[in-house]
């Protein structure tokens, strides 16, 4: 296999070089800008696969039950995915403002590109990876690792445009503008925010006209549209004409405004940016109403010269799922300079209730194409810079996404279904099983298999064979349908567009496997599947396996099952809370010799106390990264060791450290790993 700084070394007899081959042959590419061409592994994902096919080197077959007597190295492996991460400084929207994702806790709500909102369910720890500036046409940027993941709109040569998830380096792989000239990438704007009614003192149709053209000092609203006063009498307000001009004013507002602390101090407050969607339009109503304009082709504009007020009509809009832009210009009164103003224009369409008062949005124009370039942002560019601190966060929304930036960008979260998805198919109508030790000669044929693909594999002498399953029975298990879906997804599109689908048959809630074999999904509500004998398990998120949602249950329920069939789990993870003590964590704390883990680590005999090995520690975690400042490093390291060691070795040690700062507990480590067998570097 590929090796990279003779990082992988296989010099184990295993099944992996059959296995890689074989998927490469009859596995394709699910989805993104290679989808129906081979599937290759990463160097990561062979790795594994070698591991986790690796055979004893005293394994007997046996043919009249191949199962009979254990073959495989490990019971079950454990993969500690690759992170996909934001900068720890991202802001992200929250139901009750804004946090970091650095400040983000499990548990915390954030929102999804419906606007919906959707607990954080996992976070990963601190990495130090080469990162991206992504530039979007509106001027919004944000930073991201090489493997952050994408939901876009890519441009095809005939113009139009499908969606995919593709990662950060995919899109600069691919070239940003394509032979036309035309961005290639777009992100489409994410859904208005829904939250629910909320209490607020002042009406926010009445506080947004306030906003608009109120008088700051003393609350009174004068000099605008009659229809203005009109909506602000049906909100319960009183309005009076004065005795002098004999224009209409509004009474009864200095108290409210008062208590709000917005007297002298226009702003919007946070608890009307986070009301319901109805409500929000009501504040952009007001607003719009008073300063704001449309223009004959439907354009919208709202000009201010308080930033405060810039800042909130900006994030109101953003919140229901426009996107604005702002302009700086130069406020003037009587040919005088007076100081900055914004002017903040975006496009509306005729089914957005962007203003109350008819004449303004009569000239909005109907949903067309008009208004598609308003719909998303184009990706402009995507630079390489200084590495800084990143997480990943894993969202419990079907659509696996998450806003980010004060721009409430959708953006993915981390996913490995395409490689797990590649591993059943194997498991599926693939060499899975040991079948004794070839002699010179001997090879591998489909054919054999009631595969008609012609594909076969020269055996070396005294190379491991391989055989299929006579019945696979197969379960791919996660925390719920949408995230099975993270797999089964890629699993059903490998079948439809590779050389499996003459054997492998996709039904309704399931996939028909050769001699009535299965692949079957469970969840926690889907417990009844339980309890049969099963040749293979892909245990998928299981750092959300817990005792509350009765997981824990479900993966030793499946293990029974897979003993009793000589079969074996591959279990796939981000990085777990331990205050959940969830099956993840279970098994990767596990003092069991049979389990193959791979989370890349440095070595564990070397002292972050210790300023020698600190060194050796980060020339280990950024190896290869040339644009880190070790020596850098190094100082802001031993400074956060005064205040919170725990925090530094994990922050640039990139350990999973526990309390006082030890990588494992005392003593787990060599009851896990010393023992008379050989160490597999992982």
């Amino acid at each position: 296999m590929t090796t990279q700084a003779d990082e992988y070394v296989v010099d184990f007899p295993t099944l992996g070089p059959l296995a890689e081959h074989w998927i490469e042959h009859h596995c394709v590419v699910p989805d993104g800008f290679h989808k129906g061409e081979p599937y290759v592994m990463a160097d990561w994902q062979a790795w594994c696969t070698y591991n986790h096919y690796r055979v004893r080197e005293d394994a007997v077959w046996v043919p009249e039950n191949p199962v009979l007597a254990p073959a495989f190295f490990y019971r079950r492996s454990q993969i500690v995915a690759p992170q996909k991460a934001l900068a720890l400084d991202t802001l992200i929207a929250t139901p009750t403002g804004w946090t970091t994702m650095g400040d983000l806790a499990v548990g915390d709500a954030v929102f999804d590109r419906d606007g919906d909102p959707t607990r954080v369910v996992s976070k990963s720890p601190v990495w130090d990876v080469q990162t991206f500036r992504v530039l979007f046409s509106d001027g919004a940027e944000l930073i991201a690792c090489g493997d952050h993941s994408w939901v876009v709109d890519r441009r095809t040569p005939s113009g139009t445009y499908v969606t995919e998830r593709v990662s950060t380096q995919q899109m600069l792989d691919a070239g940003l503008v394509d032979s036309h000239g035309a961005r290639r990438f777009r992100v489409r704007n994410a859904s208005p925010l829904q939250l629910s009614n909320a209490d607020l003192p002042i009406d926010p149709y009445v506080l947004g006209a306030w906003l608009g053209d109120g008088h700051s000092g003393d609350g009174r609203i004068t000099g605008i549209d009659d229809g203005v006063f009109d909506e602000v009498e049906l909100a319960g307000y009183e309005v009076r004409r004065t005795r002098v001009e004999k224009r209409r004013q509004t009474i009864g507002l200095y108290g409210d405004l008062r208590q709000a602390g917005l007297l002298g101090n226009k702003h919007i407050p946070s608890s009307y940016l986070r009301a319901s969607e109805k409500q929000r339009w009501s504040l952009l109503q007001g607003l719009m109403d008073t300063d704001g304009y449309c223009d004959e082709r439907g354009r919208c504009e709202f000009t201010t010269t308080l930033p405060a007020l810039r800042d909130g009509a900006l994030e109101l809009i953003r919140s229901l799922g426009i996107r604005p832009v702002c302009y700086e210009g130069e406020a003037k009164l009587d040919g005088r300079v007076t100081g900055p103003k914004w002017r903040i224009g975006f496009a509306a369409r005729s089914d957005m209730p962007v203003f109350r008062l008819s004449r303004k949005q009569s000239r909005l124009k109907p949903p067309g194409r008009s208004h598609a370039q308003h719909e998303h942002r184009r990706i402009v560019s995507i630079d390489p810079m200084p590495a800084v601190p990143t997480q990943c966060i894993t969202v419990d929304s079907s659509s696996h996404t998450f806003l980010a930036g004060k721009e409430m960008i959708p953006t993915g979260n981390s996913g490995k279904g395409p490689w797990a998805a590649s591993g059943i198919a194997l498991e599926a109508a693939g060499p899975a099983l040991f079948a004794g030790w070839a002699k010179s000669g001997e090879a591998y044929d489909c054919a054999e298999f009631g595969c008609d693909c012609g594909w076969g594999w020269d055996y070396e002498p005294g190379e491991p064979k391989g055989m299929p399953w006579p019945t696979p029975l197969i379960q791919l298990t996660a925390y719920s349908d949408e995230q099975t879906a993270n797999t089964y997804r890629p699993l059903q599109s490998m079948i439809r567009n590779g050389r499996l689908g003459e054997l492998l048959k996709i039904r309704e809630n399931f996939i028909r496997l050769p001699n009535e074999g299965k692949v079957e999904t469970v969840t926690s509500s889907a417990m009844s599947r339980l309890g049969n004998p099963i040749s293979y398990a892909v245990q998928d998120e299981t750092q959300l396996y817990n005792d509350r949602n009765k997981l824990h249950y479900v993966a030793q329920t499946q293990r029974r099952g897979l003993a009793g069939m000589g079969g074996r789990a591959l279990e796939t993870t981000n990085c777990w809370n331990p205050a959940e003590n969830s099956t993840a964590q279970k098994t990767f704390e596990s003092p069991s010799r049979d389990i193959f883990r791979f989370y890349r680590k440095p070595p564990a005999h070397l002292s972050y106390k210790n300023k020698a090995d600190r060194r050796q520690i980060h020339r280990y975690v950024y190896q290869g990264s040339w644009w880190v400042d070790l020596d850098a490093i190094e100082a802001e390291a031993a400074e956060l060791m005064e205040s919170d060691p725990a925090q530094a070795e994990r922050f640039y040690g990139n350990r999973i450290v526990q309390g006082s700062g030890a990588w494992l507990p005392d003593g787990l480590w060599d009851s896990a790993e010393a023992g008379s067998r050989e160490l597999v570097p992982a």
